[in-house]
């Protein structure tokens, strides 16, 4: 007599619960749970529970219904039932996906409506683009593939560059606003590049104020490789860690002037100088606050993105800017730096103005070098192979020759070479000595 409605009970389970297979192991869903986490609905993250606590929360389901059966059994029924649904994977995918994917994707809460958004977009154009078309136009285009592509991941962060109070804080919580459920801001890097990170599985745009310090090689390299992978790592406290799809969008608002390690050919960085025309201007941050809270602007900002054609948009393509080339020489290290140096002060030493072609000897160029940089044979000594392959990089105009005594460089016109360095590193530089 208890078999039937055993299976009534179980019948019961298997619709309002789901196992998910990952990681070698099994945890248990709740549907319901599910459903209103999707709808936006309930803020917290959704429950991946382990199996003693999702055995108390079918039991004490199972307690609240009415239908007759033994809370335990049918709860070790449900885990080797045949016809309980299993989820295979974890995905966050704007994408419908199949039936055996627990998709996480939450659409952004802000609907589409024509409307004037004439104030967001001045703020867009005059305070973070700092009025300058291309960054603006760039900038523009990266919101609109965010919203119409959001499956693609750029590879590219955009870092905004400014003093306090220049409204980098107002565009993180414009785009708070837009995608609500999917946005998440940071101020400890650790919480993204740590081991529990398990926020990063469950959001879309990933927005770091103050949180990156240029110190933190590790820290940096991991951040760098987030930004491009197109699977990462994550881990819940007291969960295996698991891997999971990415299409991060990482947004970085910083005060300091040197906020990222990179090289002339690296990708991954749009670096934005802000604008300091409203700087510490409250009356217009609170009003344009207002204006996304209380009006419709939101709505219609929301429909221009949705309406901007991307056909012949690049996303990786972005542009070059001056705050980008910065960065570049800010993290140049070792000879690379004496290199910059010696073009930078058109001098070889004390005595060796640089500006016609000339000829220096590898052990000229080595002992300049060691009189620049006292520390340098510190840890480890100083080849002429290293002073070679920085200018090979960095000078490619310079000519390997022998003398009748030494052999060396020509090293060409200061002029040559600066140009040749500036088309390295991609942008134009101001030099300390003319």
């Amino acid at each position: 007599m208890n078999a039937p409605t055993s299976i009534n009970a179980l019948s019961l389970v298997q619709k309002n619960y789901s196992l998910l297979k990952n990681g070698g192991d099994f945890f248990i869903i709740d549907e319901q749970e599910l459903q209103k986490y999707r709808q936006g609905k309930i803020k917290s993250n959704l429950s991946i529970y382990k199996q003693q606590p999702g055995r108390m929360a079918i039991e004490r389901f199972l307690t609240e219904q009415p239908v007759p059966g033994i809370p335990r059994q049918v709860y070790n029924q449900f885990l080797i039932d045949p016809d309980t649904h299993v989820y295979e994977d974890i995905k966050f995918h704007p994408q419908t996906q199949t039936k055996d994917v627990l998709n996480l994707w939450i659409p952004p809460t802000i609907e589409p409506m024509d409307t004037d958004c004439d104030d967001i977009v001045d703020f867009i154009y005059t305070v973070i683009s700092n009025s300058n078309q291309t960054i603006f136009e760039y900038l523009m285009n990266y919101l609109a593939h965010l919203y119409q592509k959001p499956e693609d991941k750029p590879g590219v962060m955009i870092a905004l560059m400014s003093g306090q109070g220049c409204g980098k804080g107002v565009f993180m919580q414009l785009l708070q606003r837009i995608w609500s459920r999917t946005t998440y801001v940071v101020s400890d890097i650790e919480s993204i590049i740590g081991r529990f990170n398990i926020a990063l599985e469950r959001n879309l745009i990933v927005c770091m104020d103050e949180a990156l310090y240029v110190n933190n090689n590790a820290g940096q390299e991991r951040l760098k490789s987030l930004i491009t992978e197109p699977y990462i790592t994550v881990e819940e406290k007291h969960h295996s860690a698991r891997t999971v799809n990415s299409l991060h969008r990482f947004i970085l608002a910083t005060n300091h002037e040197h906020f990222l390690k990179t090289s002339n050919d690296d990708r991954r960085l749009f670096a934005i100088p802000i604008s300091e025309k409203y700087q510490n201007n409250h009356h217009y941050f609170n009003n344009l606050i207002q204006i996304m809270k209380n009006t419709n602007q939101l709505n219609g900002f929301v429909k221009l993105l949705s309406e901007k054609n991307l056909e012949h948009f690049n996303v990786r393509q972005r542009p070059r800017t001056a705050i980008h080339t910065q960065q570049i020489l800010r993290s140049l290290d070792k000879v690379d730096r004496w290199i910059y140096h010696i073009l930078n002060t058109k001098c070889i030493g004390f005595n060796n103005k640089w500006t016609d072609s000339d000829f220096f000897s590898y052990k000229d160029l080595k002992d300049v070098y060691l009189e620049f940089d006292h520390q340098a044979q510190k840890y480890q000594t100083i080849q002429n192979e290293d002073i070679k392959s920085a200018i090979k990089k960095l000078i490619p105009d310079a000519k390997e020759h022998r003398s009748a005594n030494a052999r060396g460089y020509i090293l060409p016109h200061i002029d040559l070479a600066r140009d040749s360095f500036e088309h390295i590193v991609g942008g134009k530089i101001e030099w300390e000595v003319e």
